[in-house]
């Protein structure tokens, strides 16, 4: 005869995940105060809106066909395309260089820790690190309206835009993949005698580079 299996003890009301979750509602309800949302003189929704509301739909039911129009759509749809390729190309290259010397791997091999128990690797990784989540949590169009403050009407603010997020973020998913890479070439080489930048390079990113060329082709996508 099989025993019921006991049910799992109930877990406490207030345990980790709860705080954080009061944390956020707290946030959120902070933010809410801050935008004036609750108060009289505050409106949410605007009624005068409603009609532009119903001619842009009945617009997009009929669009213009006139060649003029289409010609200006068309130019238009080449040149976001231009700023998109060119944004996401230097992404690749910043989220390259930014992986490299966020990855764990990299700084094992070129600091490792000494014999007195120093990593300081370790701590240069994390310092790095600290410093590519700020761009990563800024918004490509706050990025946008700082940049038209200090560059200008200028096709590379839209550039830079994209850019610097989107590297930031390249720059963690390739030092994943990196760290995620198996690391017995790698430290075969360096047992061998090879230099560590040079174990780096051809013992290491060789496997990784199906892994970061597949993101690259994502991120383009």
């Amino acid at each position: 005869m099989t025993l019921p299996l006991p049910f799992p003890p109930r877990p406490a009301l207030v345990n980790r995940r709860s705080l954080w979750l009061l944390l956020a509602l707290l946030a959120l309800l902070w933010s809410l105060a801050q935008a004036g949302v609750g108060q009289r003189d505050t409106v949410l929704i605007n009624g005068g809106g409603w009609g532009q509301f119903g001619e842009f739909w009945r617009a997009s039911l009929s669009p213009s066909l006139d060649p003029e129009f289409l010609g200006v759509m068309g130019q238009a749809t080449l040149v976001t395309l231009a700023y998109g390729v060119c944004g996401t190309t230097l992404s690749l290259i910043l989220g390259l260089g930014g992986g490299i010397v966020t990855s764990t791997i990299w700084w094992q091999t070129v600091l490792p820790p000494s014999a007195q128990g120093w990593d300081w690797g370790r701590s240069l990784g994390l310092g790095v690190r600290g410093v590519l989540l700020l761009p990563r949590v800024i918004h490509e169009l706050i990025w946008g309206l700082l940049l038209l403050n200090i560059l200008g009407l200028d096709p590379l603010v839209a550039v830079l835009a994209i850019a610097l997020p989107f590297g930031a973020i390249v720059a963690k998913v390739f030092s994943e993949i990196l760290d995620h890479t198996d690391p017995k070439p790698l430290h075969g080489l360096i047992q061998a005698g090879v230099p560590p930048l040079t174990a780096f390079l051809y013992g290491l990113l060789p496997q990784a580079l199906p892994n970061l060329l597949s993101y690259a082709f994502y991120r383009f996508e």
